[in-house]
């Protein structure tokens, strides 16, 4: 949250432990386009962190540089998880438990928990990352693997497993790659694979993707 704009906040009871707030009963927290919402809100008064607990949802006006104009353009993102926890020293967001991220320009992305790293004094994403279970789906990619981590500078994916499996789509062909490290580009068709000796990797092509990696 912004320093220089108003912060709400609701819920159907507020009781104060030392020297933090806890709201319960419907709780939300926003700012602008900016919320949380979760069965019940902790925040910490002296230090500005926030635990949100049970069926969290969350809706960040998240900022991104556009790779190719240098422009820094709004990135509207949607989130669900069983808790939500905002460390504000770090200016480090974690969803944990059944994590979700959604917007139009990152895609779709899940893992057992999912961490956003902001740039210092602002909205602006600097890297995500993703653990356990991870999946990420875009508008021409499908993968999964074990850890993922997206590079908002350069729109750059690390994508790690045993093996991770990648699948794209194009206008007259599937293609998959797998292997045990996979880099790939938001706004680019090529994927490297960065294994080591004893990992097999591969590439292929089909018609149609299937709906989830094999």
């Amino acid at each position: 949250f912004r320093a220089d704009q108003p912060v709400n906040v609701s819920a159907a009871r507020l009781e104060r432990k030392a020297a933090a707030a806890v709201y319960s009963g419907d709780a939300q927290i926003w700012q602008a386009a900016t919320s949380i919402k979760g069965d019940t809100l902790t925040l910490a008064e002296d230090s500005g962190n926030l635990l949100a607990v049970g069926k969290v949802r969350t809706v960040l006006e998240l900022e991104e540089k556009n790779e190719a104009t240098g422009a820094t353009e709004r990135n509207m993102t949607t989130g669900t998880a069983n808790a939500l926890e905002y460390v504000d020293t770090d200016r480090t967001a974690i969803l944990r438990e059944n994590a979700r991220l959604v917007s139009t320009r990152d895609g779709d992305l899940r893992g057992n928990r999912i961490e956003l790293f902001l740039v210092e004094g602002g909205r602006e994403l600097e890297r995500m990352e993703a653990y356990e279970a991870v999946t990420l789906r875009t508008e021409t990619r499908h993968g999964v693997g074990a850890r993922l981590t997206y590079f908002a500078k350069d729109g750059r994916y690390v994508m790690g497993g045993t093996p991770v499996v990648v699948l794209e789509q194009f206008p007259n062909e599937c293609r998959e790659t797998t292997g045990r490290r996979l880099t790939f580009f938001r706004t680019s068709d090529v994927i490297s694979v960065d294994g080591n000796q004893s990992t097999r990797t591969q590439g292929k092509t089909t018609g149609t993707c299937p709906a989830k990696p094999v």
